[in-house]
């Protein structure tokens, strides 16, 4: 053991002293004195591991602006879905009394109506990126349209035999060789024809996969850490929410409810997440889901509009306040807007975008944060 201590010392020292400081070159010294002396002849030595981080509370320090949308008295525009590349290219979409007025543009300082956008008499329902240069709109009529990064162009539109109609729902994505859209197949919304349906995108075309037929509406998808998807739905009548969970080749129910609760699908944090009412459950790697918040008293309100972390995301206001925060502690108001219904949200590091509806005159406006330096 000597002899070995004594070659570590003299090589270490030879080599090192003109770069390494002397307390370097001790505290090796030391460390291979240690390593040696604590190993036992025929001991296995176990690797440490290092302590994940802790998930540190989400700050509530914002500066906030709001933009009020330019909008032709008389007319209407309800922004239901925003998707971003960064703070200074945002984009936000939804129905609306004429179709010009379904898709916004932020450029970093306002919010402009993007004249050149794409028609449709079915009006725009949802929009998803990847990058700047590679973003998805779905239309209340399944039309689809693409942007290059230079202008919108219309790319196809996605039908189901015997069905005059398909209502994309969302448009969401892994990568840019595989994106989906959900939605219903429709002839008549007040009939009993209609079929939940899921499109899938592989690089050059969109592809219809067949579902079971009980579902009538598919309205939110997520994909999991564990491959499988889940999918909000509503079978035979809108008081039988459903959440179905795809492999990629069956259907099955893993959640169920009886009264008028949407179901929700969210990430956090990397991990997938649904709501019924105000109760959070989190769906593990086994295919089981457990609850892991129950927001019951709270003004918690629908669904988790984006997020950080477990300890970091933004909710809506069931008493129609604003924009409530939950940092892991508590949910608080954290932007006041009274009678609005917020109904979308778009999150980056430092900054927030929401878009809200005032109920009492209908109008939208988008709200930015920003976190203090």
């Amino acid at each position: 053991m000597k002899s070995v201590k004594s070659f570590f010392i003299s090589n270490l020292t030879v080599k090192c002293y003109s770069k390494i400081s002397l307390k370097i070159i001790f505290s090796i010294i030391i460390s291979v004195i240690v390593f040696f002396y604590s190993c036992k002849e025929g001991e296995i030595v176990e690797p440490i591991l290092p302590v994940p981080e802790e998930i540190k509370p989400g700050r509530r320090d914002y500066v906030w602006k709001e933009y009020n949308l330019i909008i032709p008295p008389g007319e209407n525009s309800l922004l239901s879905s925003i998707w971003g590349a960064k703070p200074t290219d945002i984009w936000a979409v939804g129905p609306s009394s004429l179709s010009q007025l379904g898709i916004w543009h932020f450029n970093g300082e306002t919010w402009k109506n993007f004249i050149d956008n794409p028609t449709s008499t079915y009006g725009q329902t949802c929009i998803w990126g990847t990058d700047s240069n590679n973003i998805w709109l779905g239309s209340g009529g399944g039309i689809i349209w693409y942007y290059d990064g230079t202008s919108w162009n219309y790319y196809t539109q996605l039908k189901v035999n015997r069905y005059q109609n398909f209502g994309i729902q969302q448009i969401w994505g892994v990568s840019k060789n595989e994106i989906y859209a959900v939605g219903t197949a429709y002839n008549s919304y007040f009939n009993e024809e209609q079929l939940g349906g899921i499109f899938r995108f592989n690089g050059s075309e969109w592809k219809q996969i067949e579902t079971p037929k009980q579902y009538l509406y598919f309205f939110q998808f997520a994909k999991s850490i564990n491959g499988n998807f889940l999918i909000t739905a509503l079978k035979g009548s809108v008081d039988s929410t459903k959440l179905i969970v795809w492999n990629g080749k069956e259907f099955r129910e893993l959640f169920s409810d009886f009264g008028f609760s949407p179901i929700n699908v969210f990430d956090i944090g990397g991990k997938t997440y649904f709501n019924i009412a105000k109760r959070i459950y989190r769906y593990e790697d086994d295919g089981k889901y457990t609850l892991w918040k129950d927001f019951t008293g709270t003004d918690y309100y629908s669904k988790v509009l984006c997020s950080r972390s477990e300890k970091d995301f933004f909710v809506g206001s069931w008493s129609l306040q604003g924009i409530n925060h939950y940092n892991g502690n508590d949910i608080e108001l954290i932007y006041y807007a009274p009678n609005t219904r917020v109904m979308a949200g778009l999150i980056f590091e430092k900054d927030v975008f929401f878009t809200l509806l005032d109920m009492k005159t209908s109008s939208t406006r988008v709200v930015h944060g920003t976190l203090k330096e």
